[in-house]
Protein backbone atom coordinates (compact mmCIF):
# COMPACT_ATOMS: atom_id res chain seq x y z
CA UNK A 1 0.00 0.00 0.00
CA UNK A 2 1.00 3.71 -0.83
CA UNK A 3 1.20 4.64 2.98
CA UNK A 4 0.40 8.43 1.89
CA UNK A 5 -2.46 7.69 -0.34
CA UNK A 6 -3.80 4.62 0.91
CA UNK A 7 -4.20 3.57 -2.90
CA UNK A 8 -2.31 0.41 -4.28
CA UNK A 9 0.78 0.59 -5.90
CA UNK A 10 0.95 -0.98 -9.36
CA UNK A 11 3.41 -3.56 -10.28
CA UNK A 12 5.34 -1.97 -13.20
CA UNK A 13 4.10 -2.87 -16.89
CA UNK A 14 6.12 -5.89 -18.89
CA UNK A 15 6.81 -4.29 -22.03
CA UNK A 16 7.84 -6.82 -24.70
CA UNK A 17 11.50 -6.16 -25.87
CA UNK A 18 11.86 -5.83 -29.57
CA UNK A 19 14.89 -5.14 -31.80
CA UNK A 20 15.08 -1.08 -32.77
CA UNK A 21 14.07 -0.54 -36.07
CA UNK A 22 17.42 2.08 -36.33
CA UNK A 23 20.45 2.40 -34.48
CA UNK A 24 20.29 5.73 -32.53
CA UNK A 25 23.08 6.95 -34.46
CA UNK A 26 21.29 6.61 -37.99
CA UNK A 27 18.27 8.38 -36.43
CA UNK A 28 20.15 11.02 -35.30
CA UNK A 29 21.52 11.67 -38.59
CA UNK A 30 18.45 12.01 -40.25
CA UNK A 31 17.16 14.75 -37.83
CA UNK A 32 19.91 16.63 -39.08
CA UNK A 33 19.24 19.47 -41.53
CA UNK A 34 20.83 19.77 -44.93
CA UNK A 35 20.09 22.08 -48.17
CA UNK A 36 19.42 19.16 -50.39
CA UNK A 37 17.59 16.34 -48.97
CA UNK A 38 14.19 18.14 -49.32
CA UNK A 39 14.67 19.21 -52.58
CA UNK A 40 13.90 15.67 -54.35
CA UNK A 41 10.49 15.42 -51.91
CA UNK A 42 9.04 19.09 -53.00
CA UNK A 43 10.30 17.99 -57.08
CA UNK A 44 8.30 14.90 -56.65
CA UNK A 45 5.26 16.70 -55.41
CA UNK A 46 5.27 18.95 -57.97
CA UNK A 47 5.94 15.61 -60.49
CA UNK A 48 2.46 14.68 -59.37
CA UNK A 49 0.59 17.84 -59.71
CA UNK A 50 1.73 18.43 -63.43
CA UNK A 51 1.52 14.91 -64.46
CA UNK A 52 -2.16 14.59 -62.59
CA UNK A 53 -2.81 18.05 -64.85
CA UNK A 54 -1.56 17.40 -67.81
CA UNK A 55 -3.50 13.71 -67.86
CA UNK A 56 -6.78 15.20 -67.01
CA UNK A 57 -6.35 17.83 -69.83
CA UNK A 58 -5.39 14.88 -72.07
CA UNK A 59 -8.35 12.74 -71.16
CA UNK A 60 -11.06 15.60 -71.42
CA UNK A 61 -9.72 16.25 -75.23
CA UNK A 62 -9.70 12.47 -75.95
CA UNK A 63 -12.96 12.14 -74.60
CA UNK A 64 -14.23 15.35 -76.23
CA UNK A 65 -13.12 14.42 -79.83
CA UNK A 66 -14.40 10.63 -79.52
CA UNK A 67 -17.55 11.85 -79.79
CA UNK A 68 -18.35 10.12 -76.28
CA UNK A 69 -20.57 12.16 -73.84
CA UNK A 70 -19.54 14.82 -71.30
CA UNK A 71 -20.62 12.96 -68.57
CA UNK A 72 -17.84 10.24 -68.99
CA UNK A 73 -15.27 13.43 -67.96
CA UNK A 74 -16.81 13.22 -64.56
CA UNK A 75 -15.11 10.22 -62.98
CA UNK A 76 -12.29 11.82 -64.57
CA UNK A 77 -12.55 15.16 -62.77
CA UNK A 78 -13.10 13.47 -59.02
CA UNK A 79 -9.91 11.81 -59.37
CA UNK A 80 -8.42 14.93 -60.47
CA UNK A 81 -10.10 16.95 -57.66
CA UNK A 82 -8.67 14.25 -54.96
CA UNK A 83 -5.29 13.59 -56.03
CA UNK A 84 -4.67 17.68 -56.65
CA UNK A 85 -5.89 17.79 -53.31
CA UNK A 86 -3.98 15.18 -51.78
CA UNK A 87 -0.26 17.17 -53.52
CA UNK A 88 -1.55 20.58 -52.22
CA UNK A 89 -2.46 18.88 -48.96
CA UNK A 90 1.44 18.19 -49.18
CA UNK A 91 2.48 21.97 -49.90
CA UNK A 92 0.49 22.30 -46.29
CA UNK A 93 2.87 20.00 -45.18
CA UNK A 94 5.88 21.52 -46.29
CA UNK A 95 5.50 24.97 -45.32
CA UNK A 96 4.79 24.00 -42.05
CA UNK A 97 8.05 22.21 -41.97
CA UNK A 98 9.59 25.83 -43.33
CA UNK A 99 7.71 27.48 -40.61
CA UNK A 100 9.49 25.70 -38.21
CA UNK A 101 12.98 26.30 -40.07
CA UNK A 102 13.48 22.52 -40.83
CA UNK A 103 12.73 22.19 -44.66
CA UNK A 104 16.55 23.60 -45.73
CA UNK A 105 19.28 24.54 -43.18
CA UNK A 106 20.04 27.86 -44.51
CA UNK A 107 17.35 30.02 -42.92
CA UNK A 108 16.88 32.43 -46.74
CA UNK A 109 17.07 29.07 -48.49
CA UNK A 110 14.43 27.86 -46.11
CA UNK A 111 11.97 30.72 -46.39
CA UNK A 112 12.23 31.08 -49.92
CA UNK A 113 12.11 27.55 -51.16
CA UNK A 114 9.34 27.49 -48.55
CA UNK A 115 7.29 30.31 -49.74
CA UNK A 116 7.93 30.11 -53.91
CA UNK A 117 7.42 25.75 -53.72
CA UNK A 118 4.86 25.47 -51.03
CA UNK A 119 3.19 28.88 -49.66
CA UNK A 120 2.71 31.01 -52.53
CA UNK A 121 0.81 27.92 -54.60
CA UNK A 122 -1.87 28.00 -51.48
CA UNK A 123 -2.16 31.33 -51.28
CA UNK A 124 -0.36 32.14 -48.12
CA UNK A 125 3.37 32.77 -47.05
CA UNK A 126 5.39 31.12 -44.54
CA UNK A 127 5.93 34.06 -42.08
CA UNK A 128 2.36 34.79 -41.83
CA UNK A 129 1.60 30.34 -41.22
CA UNK A 130 4.13 30.63 -39.01
CA UNK A 131 2.77 33.91 -37.14
CA UNK A 132 -0.19 31.47 -36.74
CA UNK A 133 1.25 28.24 -35.92
CA UNK A 134 3.99 29.17 -33.55
CA UNK A 135 1.34 29.87 -30.85
CA UNK A 136 -0.71 27.01 -31.57
CA UNK A 137 2.84 25.09 -30.19
CA UNK A 138 2.99 27.31 -27.05
CA UNK A 139 -0.87 27.81 -25.67
CA UNK A 140 -1.99 24.70 -27.78
CA UNK A 141 -6.17 24.51 -27.18
CA UNK A 142 -6.11 27.73 -25.01
CA UNK A 143 -9.55 29.38 -25.96
CA UNK A 144 -7.83 32.80 -25.81
CA UNK A 145 -4.35 32.37 -27.14
CA UNK A 146 -4.49 29.04 -29.44
CA UNK A 147 -5.26 30.56 -32.94
CA UNK A 148 -6.45 27.19 -34.19
CA UNK A 149 -8.57 27.09 -31.87
CA UNK A 150 -10.34 30.20 -32.45
CA UNK A 151 -10.08 29.97 -36.45
CA UNK A 152 -12.11 26.73 -35.85
CA UNK A 153 -14.71 28.63 -33.91
CA UNK A 154 -14.81 31.51 -36.79
CA UNK A 155 -15.16 28.80 -39.34
CA UNK A 156 -17.75 26.25 -37.72
CA UNK A 157 -15.56 23.16 -37.95
CA UNK A 158 -14.61 23.00 -34.57
CA UNK A 159 -14.55 19.05 -33.32
CA UNK A 160 -14.64 17.71 -29.82
CA UNK A 161 -12.31 15.32 -28.83
CA UNK A 162 -12.13 11.95 -28.67
CA UNK A 163 -14.75 11.46 -31.45
CA UNK A 164 -15.95 8.49 -33.16
CA UNK A 165 -15.72 7.66 -36.94
CA UNK A 166 -19.56 8.73 -37.61
CA UNK A 167 -18.69 11.76 -35.97
CA UNK A 168 -15.76 12.79 -38.11
CA UNK A 169 -17.54 12.16 -41.16
CA UNK A 170 -20.49 14.29 -39.93
CA UNK A 171 -17.90 17.10 -39.33
CA UNK A 172 -16.37 16.83 -42.67
CA UNK A 173 -19.58 16.23 -44.79
CA UNK A 174 -20.94 20.22 -42.79
CA UNK A 175 -17.88 21.49 -44.67
CA UNK A 176 -18.73 20.01 -48.00
CA UNK A 177 -22.06 22.23 -47.69
CA UNK A 178 -21.34 25.62 -50.13
CA UNK A 179 -21.71 28.22 -47.42
CA UNK A 180 -20.26 26.19 -44.42
CA UNK A 181 -17.38 26.18 -47.11
CA UNK A 182 -16.89 29.33 -48.00
CA UNK A 183 -17.52 30.58 -44.14
CA UNK A 184 -14.24 27.99 -43.41
CA UNK A 185 -12.29 29.46 -46.51
CA UNK A 186 -12.43 32.99 -45.43
CA UNK A 187 -11.73 32.22 -41.64
CA UNK A 188 -8.58 30.08 -43.23
CA UNK A 189 -7.05 32.88 -44.93
CA UNK A 190 -7.66 35.29 -42.37
CA UNK A 191 -5.54 33.26 -40.59
CA UNK A 192 -3.10 31.84 -42.35
CA UNK A 193 -3.16 33.94 -45.31
CA UNK A 194 -3.04 37.20 -44.01
CA UNK A 195 -2.34 36.80 -40.20
CA UNK A 196 -5.11 38.43 -38.79
CA UNK A 197 -7.53 37.07 -36.54
CA UNK A 198 -7.31 36.28 -32.67
CA UNK A 199 -3.21 35.86 -32.47
CA UNK A 200 -0.86 36.27 -29.67
CA UNK A 201 1.84 36.82 -32.09
CA UNK A 202 0.35 39.64 -34.13
CA UNK A 203 1.43 43.67 -32.87
CA UNK A 204 -1.94 44.98 -31.89
CA UNK A 205 0.12 48.03 -32.01
CA UNK A 206 1.30 47.92 -35.43
CA UNK A 207 -1.33 46.62 -37.84
CA UNK A 208 -0.03 48.14 -40.26
CA UNK A 209 -1.92 50.74 -43.37
CA UNK A 210 -5.13 49.06 -44.20
CA UNK A 211 -4.25 49.90 -48.00
CA UNK A 212 -1.52 46.78 -48.05
CA UNK A 213 -3.93 43.94 -47.39
CA UNK A 214 -6.30 45.55 -49.64
CA UNK A 215 -4.12 45.75 -52.90
CA UNK A 216 -2.76 42.20 -52.22
CA UNK A 217 -6.34 40.98 -51.74
CA UNK A 218 -7.51 43.07 -55.32
CA UNK A 219 -4.34 40.97 -56.70
CA UNK A 220 -5.56 38.32 -56.00
CA UNK A 221 -8.97 37.35 -56.43
CA UNK A 222 -10.75 40.87 -58.30
CA UNK A 223 -7.73 41.41 -60.96
CA UNK A 224 -7.92 37.74 -62.27
CA UNK A 225 -11.77 38.19 -62.92
CA UNK A 226 -11.14 40.85 -64.04
CA UNK A 227 -8.62 39.53 -66.92
CA UNK A 228 -10.75 37.03 -67.45
CA UNK A 229 -13.65 38.99 -68.10
CA UNK A 230 -11.51 40.77 -70.98
CA UNK A 231 -10.74 37.70 -72.40
CA UNK A 232 -14.44 36.60 -73.01
CA UNK A 233 -14.85 40.22 -73.94
CA UNK A 234 -12.73 38.78 -76.97
CA UNK A 235 -9.43 41.56 -76.26
CA UNK A 236 -6.23 40.47 -77.30
CA UNK A 237 -3.88 38.54 -75.06
CA UNK A 238 -1.61 40.96 -75.71
CA UNK A 239 -3.97 43.64 -74.54
CA UNK A 240 -5.23 41.86 -71.55
CA UNK A 241 -1.22 40.73 -70.71
CA UNK A 242 -0.67 44.75 -71.11
CA UNK A 243 -2.75 45.59 -68.55
CA UNK A 244 -1.92 42.80 -66.04
CA UNK A 245 1.88 43.94 -66.56
CA UNK A 246 1.16 47.32 -65.83
CA UNK A 247 -1.04 46.58 -62.63
CA UNK A 248 1.70 44.68 -61.54
CA UNK A 249 4.42 46.76 -61.92
CA UNK A 250 2.80 49.75 -60.06
CA UNK A 251 1.63 47.11 -57.22
CA UNK A 252 5.38 46.32 -57.07
CA UNK A 253 6.36 49.86 -56.63
CA UNK A 254 4.13 50.64 -54.22
CA UNK A 255 5.49 48.06 -52.15
CA UNK A 256 8.85 48.67 -52.97
CA UNK A 257 8.30 52.33 -51.44
CA UNK A 258 6.06 52.70 -48.90
CA UNK A 259 7.24 53.48 -45.06
CA UNK A 260 7.77 49.96 -43.28
CA UNK A 261 5.71 50.80 -40.70
CA UNK A 262 2.77 50.25 -43.29
CA UNK A 263 3.49 46.77 -43.37
CA UNK A 264 1.95 44.84 -40.20
CA UNK A 265 4.01 43.48 -37.89
CA UNK A 266 4.09 40.51 -35.89
CA UNK A 267 6.24 39.66 -32.46
CA UNK A 268 8.71 37.42 -34.69
CA UNK A 269 10.63 38.91 -36.99
CA UNK A 270 10.36 37.82 -40.79
CA UNK A 271 13.71 35.92 -42.27
CA UNK A 272 12.85 37.61 -45.62
CA UNK A 273 11.62 41.63 -44.99
CA UNK A 274 7.80 42.33 -45.27
CA UNK A 275 8.68 44.48 -48.37
CA UNK A 276 10.51 41.29 -50.24
CA UNK A 277 7.72 38.95 -48.99
CA UNK A 278 5.22 41.07 -50.49
CA UNK A 279 6.60 41.85 -54.06
CA UNK A 280 7.33 38.50 -53.86
CA UNK A 281 3.71 37.08 -53.22
CA UNK A 282 2.23 39.18 -56.40
CA UNK A 283 5.36 38.36 -58.24
CA UNK A 284 4.52 34.56 -58.21
CA UNK A 285 0.52 35.30 -58.85
CA UNK A 286 1.78 36.90 -62.08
Amino acid sequence: MDTASGAALLPPLDKPSRPSRIAPAELEALKLRDNSTNWSYLAFNWLVIATTLAGALWAEQAILAGGYSGWIIAPVAIVTIVVMGASQHQLGGAIHEGTHYQLFANRTLNEAASDWLAGFPIYTSTHHYRLHHLPHHQFVNDPERDPIFAQAEESGHWLDFPLTHVELVKGLMRLLWVPNLVRYTIARARYSALGLGKNPYGNPDKTGHPTVQALGILFAIVLPAVLIGMLLAELSAAVVMGVFFVIWAAAAVFYATIPEDWFPQGRVAPVLSHRVGAISRISFMA
